[in-house]
């Protein structure tokens, strides 16, 4: 596509209008924004590839140049679509769990739990309190039920200790 006009490498121009006006654009509003732009391009062989589009603006004779970097990001979108779908199976297999599920990091803040657990009834009930008693109730409500957790995990730990298996 070299020596080709840089509309033709677009499959659309993110909402700035039509044809190479709306191109010169889009590439002065992404070189403004100081951050690179994920849209949708075009290959040679006129099909849609997920890019990523960082340009910089410069001035010669008065007139704006534009120097854009473009690189084919559909690997790392394809990862994070099968990312995405991986987590909703994850939550999917966490909620048809009939027992509370709570998953707990290396600091022992909540980081994952399914509905079993009454977590989300706690935050649910809690969401029309006023922002301090929110966060009180909030506290003491999940301290409540992080201790309780941690009860019935102690009981099955004895359980599983007394009859002779290694835990």
């Amino acid at each position: 596509m070299l020596g080709q006009n840089f509309a033709s490498m677009l499959t659309g121009t993110a909402g700035f209008g039509e044809g190479s006006g709306a191109a010169t654009s889009l590439l002065g509003a992404v070189a403004r924004s100081g951050t690179s732009r994920g849209i949708m391009g075009r290959r040679r062989d006129g099909s849609a590839f997920p890019m990523d589009l960082a340009v910089t603006e410069m001035q010669e004779s008065g007139t704006s140049v534009y120097i854009a970097l473009v690189r084919d990001i559909s690997a790392r979108a394809a990862a994070e679509t099968m990312a995405a779908e991986a987590q909703q199976r994850l939550v999917d297999a966490l909620e048809s769990i009939n027992e509370a599920f709570v998953l707990c990091d290396t600091q022992d803040r909540i980081v994952l739990f399914n509905a079993e657990s009454g977590f989300d009834t706690a935050y649910k009930h809690l969401q029309n309190q006023p922002d301090r008693r929110l966060h009180r109730l909030t506290g003491r409500v999940l301290d409540a039920r992080k201790q309780q957790l941690r009860e019935v995990i102690a009981q099955h730990l004895r359980i599983y200790r007394r009859s002779g298996c290694c835990v």
